[in-house]
């Protein structure tokens, strides 16, 4: 940050909080009138952006005079679409993996799962630990996408094997490696 401000003159605070939190602070500041932040980046949450720019929370990034960030040049395919159609919201900066961890000491062979669908025989129950899709946007658009790949009987089927949830993505992991929550663990880590 240090660089940045030598460069360009401008102070930089940089605060990192999960897409839960993050939202419920941001919307929060921009009620109030008082927001702190001036660039919000944050994952797989185009639906509260709508709802910040259509509160005038947040800028239509059609019309953000941004020298690096040509929208008439960024692929359509990662900008994501504001409600009416007219501008757009936010645009996809990256793309993360999700992983299927598992304790190599206690699961092996045909234990092994392959697929996220894989985790809903019963051989899994009481064996999954998993991050709340409640508590991270991120968590929850992976689920979605889920159930839109495999239908919401994946979903389900994971939740009669009684997961244990932990509010973050680090904490599932650290659950884990700590052998809490049973041996295998489907850990989603973008």
């Amino acid at each position: 940050m240090a660089a940045f401000k030598a460069k360009f003159g401008i102070n930089v605070q940089y605060v990192a909080l999960n897409s839960g939190p993050l939202t419920q602070r941001y919307e929060a500041e921009a009620q109030s009138g008082s927001p702190a932040a001036d660039v919000v980046t944050m994952s797989a949450d185009t639906e509260f952006m709508n709802k910040m720019v259509s509160k005038n929370y947040a800028m239509n990034l059609s019309s953000a005079k941004l020298p690096v960030f040509k929208l008439n040049t960024y692929p359509k395919a990662y900008k994501q679409a504001t409600p009416d159609g007219k501008g757009f919201v936010s645009a996809t900066m990256g793309i993360g993996a999700f992983e299927i961890i598992y304790d190599t000491k206690t699961i092996s062979g045909s234990m092994i799962p392959k697929t996220f669908k894989d985790l809903t025989k019963s051989k899994y129950k009481g064996l999954l630990t998993l991050p709340d899709p409640t508590a991270s946007a991120t968590i929850m658009s992976f689920f979605v996408n889920q159930a839109k790949q495999y239908g919401d009987s994946v979903l389900t089927g994971i939740a009669a094997n009684k997961p244990q949830y932990f509010n973050t993505i680090s904490a599932a992991g650290q659950a884990m490696v700590a052998g809490q929550g049973g041996s295998p663990s489907r850990h989603c880590r973008p």
